[in-house]
């Protein structure tokens, strides 16, 4: 709804579809969202159907540059596909009306082409006309700006689009070399482009700066006429201005994003390391306390309940300092090369680790992987991580009313691995579920834990370009979804 709100269109229509069918609907823009299982998969399909429709791909700002570089070698798929970053905000608003604009410039231009390929040869007793059809029937219709040239650049026809783009009349521009409309640091740039770059390079962008600021251009490049090859170009023009900017302050936005990142994993490990040597000292003295304090005295019920509770304050003490170490190694550990690893393997190791722990709570795991899919790209003590600690919290956070039931399954999705982990325990509500993957966030206070097992879980399955999803019910239970890279 606010991105509907945001769009200038009052007529913008938006149409949910479930999945990519023979024959897309008619639209301007394909937006394809995170939450999608396989999106560069949807945007091959939809690609194929439709070859002039935009298609956004929407991820979060973490796994931004892997879709971005995934996107350039994926096959089959074309230069009407692109990715943007949900940390866009409010300015993703201009980035679809471009691509809409995008869309209607390359039904107009196929269009056009179709009509002047079936019009007849460009002889000199017929220019006139079609220079009349062109810019009546086209071109003036275009939502981009139209140029018809001759080999040599001059311009022959132009439409009110592109005239808006250079500020002069129109009896200025017609009969006047293209690339003396340009400034003269671009026009030479821009004549090479016309005369032969266009062919090995379909599209180029020049920055236009003047008192108003900076304008961006899109220029391309086409022959119209297969009859006489290169006789006549038309040159589409295209402001791109909005979205350069919106993808400029997106890559800056990234850029602080990484750096914040940076700073807070160096200042975790300063503040960790430079905290363990007054803990140690604390302990020490502690220690010294209980050797110097006559027998009878530690033994009495007073002292001895103040020496243990002191003793228990500096082992948590330890723990958290402990855990703000992994916090800060969490980055490097997750540089790891991926490697095959056997899921069910690692399920059963981490259940021997936890056996003790589920016979306590008189609890079962029912594992469920079926033969052949039992092999992940992944980093095996990554993985090992995020089962452990899945299935660790999932007994800790048990009902006390109900015997404790975890079901595990992990089967290959659209090229991807889903591991799913289902608990029957306290679940957690809305509220709940919005600061579960947080530094330091703990939503059960019954319990020991530091709040920090989601948050490195989340981080661990991101870096490696997976996702991990909740759902919950309070007193139903909970089941964590992680979406692995294949």
């Amino acid at each position: 709804m606010l991105l509907q709100k945001q769009l200038p269109s009052p007529g913008a229509e938006f149409v949910a579809l479930a999945a990519i069918d023979q024959v897309l609907p008619p639209g301007e823009v394909l937006l394809l969202g995170e939450e999608l299982d396989a999106p560069i998969r949807l945007a091959q399909e939809a690609y194929a159907l439709d070859k002039r429709l935009s298609i956004l791909l929407l991820t979060e700002a973490s796994r931004y540059e892997k879709t971005r570089q995934a996107l350039q070698f994926s096959p089959f798929i074309g230069p009407t596909v692109q990715c943007n970053s949900t940390a866009v905000g409010a300015r993703l608003a201009p980035i679809i009306v471009d691509a809409m604009q995008r869309t209607a410039q390359r039904r107009s231009f196929a269009q056009l082409k179709s009509f002047a390929l079936s019009a007849p040869q460009f002889e000199p007793q017929v220019v006139a006309k079609i220079r009349a059809d062109f810019s009546t029937k086209v071109l003036e219709e275009a939502p981009i700006g139209a140029v018809l040239v001759s080999t040599t650049g001059t311009i022959l026809s132009i439409n009110q689009y592109a005239i808006n783009l250079f500020g002069r009349p129109e009896a200025e521009v017609v009969g006047a070399a293209l690339p003396d409309l340009f400034p003269a640091a671009l026009s030479e740039e821009v004549q090479r482009f016309l005369r032969e770059e266009h062919l090995r390079e379909p599209k180029r962008i020049v920055a236009l700066t003047d008192t108003a600021g900076t304008r961006y251009l899109e220029i391309s490049v086409t022959p119209i006429d297969a009859q006489q090859a290169l006789a006549y170009k038309l040159v589409m023009l295209n402001n791109i201005t909005a979205t350069m900017v919106a993808q400029q302050q997106t890559q800056a936005d990234l850029t602080v994003v990484k750096r914040l990142n940076v700073d807070l994993d160096n200042f975790i490990y300063t503040a960790s390391h430079d905290l363990k040597q007054p803990i140690a000292n604390i302990e020490g003295l502690l220690l010294a306390l209980q050797h110097e304090l006559p027998a009878e005295v530690r033994q009495t019920d007073q002292v001895a309940t103040m020496l243990t509770l002191m003793q228990g304050a500096v082992d948590r003490f330890k723990k958290t300092i402990n855990d703000l170490t992994d916090v800060s190694r969490l980055q490097q550990a997750n540089e790891q090369p991926a490697q095959s690893v056997d899921v069910a393997q690692v399920i059963r190791e981490v259940e021997e680790d936890l056996a003790a722990l589920l016979r306590e709570a008189q609890g079962e795991i029912v594992v469920t992987v079926p033969p052949g899919t039992t092999i992940v790209a992944f980093s095996e003590k990554n993985l090992r991580s995020v089962v452990y600690n899945l299935l660790s919290n999932a007994i800790k956070y048990r009902a006390p009313d109900r015997a404790l039931c975890i079901r595990v399954t992990y089967q290959p999705v659209a090229g991807q691995g889903q591991l799913c982990v289902q608990d029957n325990g306290l679940g957690l509500d809305e509220r709940q579920r919005s600061r579960l993957f947080g530094l330091f966030q703990r939503l059960h206070t019954h319990v020991e834990g530091s709040g920090l097992g989601l948050y490195m879980v989340k981080k661990i399955v991101e870096n490696a370009g997976g996702t991990i999803a909740v759902e919950s019910a309070l007193g139903e239970g909970s089941t964590f979804t992680v979406w692995l890279p294949g």
